[in-house]
């Protein structure tokens, strides 16, 4: 499912699959900017970002 508003509450949790293994992946925000947190604790910019850690490094549209 794609996310069409991109204006996402801190602490929305956005979930997808990659190689039939769910993913999880959360909104946080601090002093105005928005980050996105795996559950491996890792921080990341943009949902996009933080798709392509988990795709090794591949060019991904995390929105989709």
């Amino acid at each position: 499912m794609v996310v069409e508003n991109r204006d996402l509450a801190a602490g929305t949790v956005l979930t997808g699959r990659y190689k039939r293994k769910r993913y999880v992946c959360t909104v946080l925000e601090s002093e105005g900017v928005k980050a996105y947190s795996l559950e491996d604790g890792s921080i990341h910019r943009s949902p996009s970002a933080a798709a392509g850690k988990l795709m090794g490094g591949a060019s991904v549209n995390g929105w989709r």
